[in-house]
This record gives C-alpha cells, structure tokens and sequence, in this order.
C-alpha cells in the first residue's frame, strides 16, 4: 500500500484549495463583482444656483443641506447634471425634498421631472409633495445621470417665513454596483 508523503498531502491541500477558491472567485465575479451600496458621484453641475452654499454637490453630502435654484422657481429651462469617475451600475436614486418645514413649505419643489443616462435612456417621474425618501429604478450602466425638472410644486407661507421663488432639492443617492471588467 502506497502512502502519500505529508509533503505531497500539503501540495494537494494548497491545490485542492486554490482550485475551489478560483471556481468560487470566477462564479462570483461573473454574477456580483462588487458589493452593492452607495455610490458618490465625482462631481455635478447644474443650470443654476443661488450661491455656493447651495451648489449642487449638497445633493450629495449626506447632510440635510439643499441645492437651490437662483431664484426662478425652476421656471427656466433647470436641471442637475451628475458625474461619476467610472462607469457604474446604478440599480435606483433616491431623492429627497428637505426635511425642514421653513424650507420645504417655502420653497418650490420638484413635481415633475425627466431623467437622461449615459445610454440615452430616458425616464419621467414625478415627486410626491412630502419629506420623506422617493426611489427611482435605473438598473443600467452609466457614467453621468442629469436631472431636468419639468414643473414644481409650488411655494407657501409658512408661520412667519414667507413663500420664496426659490426651487429645491435636499438629497440625491445613487445606490449599485462598479462596472465588472469583463
């Protein structure tokens, strides 16, 4: 009866494992390369702003901070262009109104708006007039996603705070998934 050596039984382990580790790696990879979570874009531009304070990068700052129009009520042509340093698989965005009364009350907030992707994909949605989270499916590969609001809800007094002309935004996320390489 034969033995095997303890130095060939660790060269069958080692290969044994690697092989089972490269077949679960390549099934991985082909199926979910990456984990799914929160992707920040690189940078945005956007039609208009009141001022710094209120620039579009505060859609993304994970803070209650708010991008604002510069004051038309998004009545010109307005819209919110976002871009990301990669190609992304962006499964949905979340987007929020603000959550502050004198802020969402006040102001104007988006209604209807139309969604353009990288691929040309065009999507139209429209926002309930509350605080709370909104989602949109976009389950697609893109690199940019701009935004353009097509008509708000409009503004009111609110206690002491008048109605403003001024058009917002407090929240965008894009959650998915990085590009696989193959």
């Amino acid at each position: 009866m034969n033995k095997i050596s303890d130095f060939g039984f660790v060269v069958i382990y080692v290969l044994s494992i690697s092989f089972s580790g490269l077949l679960i790696s390549l099934d991985n990879n082909l199926v979910d390369e990456y984990e799914f979570g929160l992707i920040i874009p690189e940078s945005c531009t956007s039609s208009s702003q009141l001022s710094d304070e209120y620039s579009c990068e505060k859609l993304f700052d994970g803070l209650t901070s708010v991008w604002s129009d510069n004051s038309n009520a998004c009545n010109d042509e307005t819209w919110i262009e976002f871009y990301f340093n990669r190609e992304y698989f962006i499964e949905f965005i979340v987007l929020r109104n603000p959550e502050s009364p004198e802020w969402f009350y006040t102001s104007h907030k988006i209604k209807n708006f139309m969604i353009q992707t990288t691929n040309g994909t065009v999507l139209t949605k429209m926002l309930e007039n509350d605080d709370i989270q909104q989602w949109l499916d976009i389950n697609e590969y893109i690199s940019e996603l701009k935004i353009e609001i097509l008509d708000t809800y409009p503004s009111e007094k609110y206690g002491t705070y008048p109605a403003t002309k001024d058009c917002v935004l407090m929240e965008v996320n894009f959650y998915g998934r990085i590009k696989s390489s193959f």
